[in-house]
């Protein structure tokens, strides 16, 4: 592989992760809005709007390449995203029983162990044996120590400050071991978006022959894998504005701007995946591996540092932040570990 070739498929994931970390921020903003209000919105322009929009705009005659796609291809796909989907409802369930700090910690650890090794163990295992193999491998575990450490400070601040994740009292009446469990779930549910990517090339190779170029050929294929996520969180969503009777919550005055928030979430956030989609494709068999984790870091890191410059942790005192440095540093170096892994490709 070329040099040029690895250094434009590092860069386009890193700046997918870098975008996906910051597109909830705004949500912030929405002070008028419960969290399934902002949500659904969110979704129907994330995974819904803003991927057919794309696919329509940058693959030639789009229906008629999806229609000669096999069925058992687009339904493994659809399966896919479906588990992707259903992985980002129970972040919300597991994160809410559990806490924040460890429900994140085995979520994230979860899903960079699964989204990086399933497909490399399924389309090249024989990778695994050569140096590049190895260091990907040391790689995603630095990732797991980073996300735990990061997991871990958060947790120290919420004691230091006095805060908690919200929970009702549903929620608090569940098993911790139910939490955990629907943790691990969604852990491993959640990289269904990577494995559409890495199983689903029949799509993007009739989005070929239809006209789109190599790059663009993969919006075909998330437009497909995000309208299970969409279906799953639109679901969930509805679930709760009749629960909680929060639906009139659209109409207050005041959150006409929020509209414009969503559509820049959306865009961003749909941005961040198709720039991962471009790395995988420029990093060549090892894509969807090398290049996910390389996303997931980048994603982790500046959420929190984002976290940080919003004064998410003023006041918090110095050994979480002091953790959350060391943490931030590990996942660091992680990405120039795998960046650095991609050049080695002698068997051991």
């Amino acid at each position: 592989m070329e040099e040029v070739q690895i250094l434009v498929g590092i860069s386009f994931a890193l700046l997918g992760g870098i975008l996906q970390g910051a597109m909830l921020w705004p949500m912030k903003l929405m002070e008028k809005w419960d969290w399934e209000n902002a949500w659904l919105a969110f979704s129907a322009a994330a995974y819904f709007l803003a991927p057919w929009a794309l696919a329509l705009w940058s693959v030639p005659h789009l229906v008629e390449a999806l229609g000669k796609v096999s069925t058992r291809v687009l339904g493994m796909t659809f399966v896919f995203g479906l588990g992707w989907g259903l992985g980002t409802v129970l972040f919300g369930l597991g994160i809410a029983i559990v806490g924040l700090g460890l429900g994140y910690a085995i979520i994230m650890g979860l899903t960079v162990s699964v989204g990086t090794f399933a497909p490399l163990l399924a389309i090249t295992p024989q990778e695994m044996f050569t140096r590049r193999g190895l260091v990907l491998l040391v790689g995603v575990a630095a990732i797991i120590a980073g996300t735990a450490l990061c997991s871990y400070a958060g947790r120290l601040r919420e004691k230091k400050l006095g805060l908690a994740v919200p929970t009702r009292g549903s929620m608090l009446r569940r098993s911790y071991r139910f939490g955990l469990l629907l943790c691990v779930c969604a852990g491993i549910l959640i990289p269904g978006g990577n494995l559409a990517l890495a199983f689903g090339s029949e799509i993007t190779s009739q989005a070929r022959s239809a006209g789109a170029s190599p790059l663009r050929s993969v919006n075909a294929l998330w437009a497909v894998a995000t309208l299970p996520l969409f279906l799953c969180s639109a679901a969930y969503c509805l679930y709760l504005l009749r629960r909680n009777r929060t639906v009139a919550k659209f109409r207050q005055p005041g959150t006409g701007y929020y509209w414009l928030l969503i559509i820049l979430m959306g865009a961003v956030q749909m941005a961040g995946i198709a720039l991962y989609g471009f790395g995988a494709a420029s990093l060549g068999a090892l894509g969807t591996s090398i290049g996910f984790s390389i996303l997931m870091s980048s994603m982790i890191i500046t959420a929190n540092v984002l976290g940080v410059a919003s004064g998410e942790w003023k006041g918090a005192g110095g050994r979480p932040a002091n953790l959350m440095t060391v943490g931030l540093i590990i996942l660091t170096g992680a990405i120039f570990l795998i960046g650095f892994g991609t050049r080695l490709d002698v068997p051991i």
